[in-house]
C-alpha cells in the first residue's frame, strides 16, 4: 500500500488497521481462484502468487486490482482518503530459485514505488539480469 505510514500518523493505528483489513478483503475478492495464494508479506505489503498465469494475465489482473483499490471507501474516515497500491510483477523463470524470483518481484515493486506509485512494473528473468 502506498503511503501507509501517513494513514497511521494522520488517523491513528485503529484506522490504519481498518484500511489494511479492507485492502485484504479487496485482494481476496480480486483473486478468488483456489490455486492462487494471497498473503500479508510485511506491514503494508501483500504477496499474490498466481498459478498458471502468464505475465499478460497477471498484468490484466493487476490493472483490475489497481482500479478496485482506488474505489475503496472507508467508513468512519474522511471521504477524501484514497488508497493506492504499487505492484511489482515477476515471472518465475526456469531455473530460478525462490529467492531469485522473490528478489525480482521486490525489485519490480520498488521500481513502481520510485516511478510514482499507483502503478504496475513487471520484470522477467532476462530484464532483471540487465
Amino acid at each position: 500500500m502506498d503511503h501507509f505510514k501517513a494513514i497511521n500518523d494522520t488517523y491513528g493505528h485503529p484506522a490504519g488497521d481498518t484500511v489494511l483489513k479492507q485492502l485484504a478483503n479487496c485482494l481476496s475478492r480480486s483473486f478468488p481462484r483456489k490455486g492462487d495464494t494471497l498473503a500479508r508479506y510485511g506491514g503494508e505489503e501483500f504477496a499474490v502468487v498466481l498459478r498458471n498465469a502468464g505475465m499478460t494475465d497477471a498484468r490484466r489482473l493487476g490493472e483490475r486490482l489497481l482500479g478496485s483499490v482506488r474505489a475503496l471507501r472507508f467508513p468512519g474516515l474522511p471521504d477524501a482518503l484514497q488508497v493506492t497500491i504499487s505492484i511489482g510483477l515477476a515471472e518465475l523463470a526456469p531455473g530460478d530459485s525462490d529467492a531469485v524470483w522473490l528478489e525480482r518481484a521486490d525489485r519490480a515493486l520498488y521500481l513502481s514505488k520510485h516511478g510514482g506509485r499507483d502503478r504496475i512494473t513487471s520484470l522477467t528473468g532476462d530484464e532483471a539480469r540487465r
